[in-house]
């Protein structure tokens, strides 16, 4: 979600510097919008599929309930 967020903020000073009147404007857009890209490239949390992220399925060996585990009586 990190990623995600850092993405977000590039592509809105994209945005800003596309609309800026004035060079400066313009140049200190696009800088932030560099400074975000390289957050995004490092952050932690990648903007992926969570299914991806989670570690495979542990399954039990043998009985009817295809090895699911059951807890309690």
């Amino acid at each position: 979600m990190e990623q995600l967020y850092w993405l977000g903020r590039e592509s809105a000073s994209l945005k800003a510097a596309r609309n800026a009147v004035s060079a400066r404007a313009r140049l200190i857009h696009y800088e932030l919008a560099g400074r975000y890209s390289l957050k995004a490239l490092s952050s932690e949390t990648r903007a992926t599929d969570l299914s991806d992220a989670l570690p495979p399925a542990i399954y039990g060996s043998g009985g009817s309930d295809g090895g699911m585990v059951r807890s309690g009586g």
